[in-house]
């Protein structure tokens, strides 16, 4: 007796067609995937931020100044790190930190490339949206300057924190996106100003 096996294989069509599918799937859901992390790691930024503001807060009222903070240079150095390392005694008058836990160092920088904290306003914000000006630009306050931000990041960030706030998302708030030169970030009002 003879047995004859049918053969059910696929053909190179089907199996042509099965991977063009999986690959315009994968394409759809990519940016989908690459949105929710950006979102996450916006959040996960958003409670550094608020940690941030608190510290800069306290700085203030322990000593009247207004603090600075990088993720650049030596990790032990006070004159930049204001909120983290301890200064030589009677350095900062009413110093009574440290005021984070550490210094701040690259990887806080989950989004960008790099930030700094600065003791003046860096940039003019409209923090409800009604379009005037409630903080202007280089008076004594802080805010942070994040380097090297893709302009998606930066509205998943903008879409954490002000979330509420009228107007276009570059503008208004306080987060305000920059694209100059080449160079692309975000200046967020932290505290302070006039």
């Amino acid at each position: 007796m003879i047995c004859k096996f049918k053969h059910s294989a696929f053909t190179l069509i089907e199996l042509i067609l099965v991977v063009a599918i999986i690959a315009m799937l994968t394409g759809a859901m990519m940016p989908v995937i690459i949105s929710a992390r950006q979102k996450a790691r916006a959040a996960k930024f958003a409670q550094l931020l608020d940690v941030l503001t608190k510290a800069c807060m306290l700085y203030y009222s322990d000593t009247g100044q207004y603090a600075g903070e990088t993720t650049d240079g030596p990790v032990n150095n006070w004159a930049q790190r204001r909120l983290s390392v301890v200064p030589p005694a009677g350095a900062i008058p009413g110093w009574d930190g440290p005021y984070i836990e550490r210094p701040l160092t690259s990887e806080d920088a989950i989004l960008g490339d790099r930030f700094i904290i600065s003791n003046l306003m860096m940039g003019d914000f409209d923090l409800d949206g009604d379009g005037t000006i409630d903080k202007h630009d280089m008076t004594p306050g802080n805010s942070m300057d994040f380097w090297f931000l893709q302009e998606s990041a930066a509205k998943a960030l903008d879409e954490t924190i002000d979330a509420n706030i009228p107007g276009d998302w570059k503008n208004t708030g306080r987060l305000r996106f920059y694209d100059m030169w080449g160079l692309r970030g975000v200046i967020i009002y932290l505290t302070g100003g006039s």
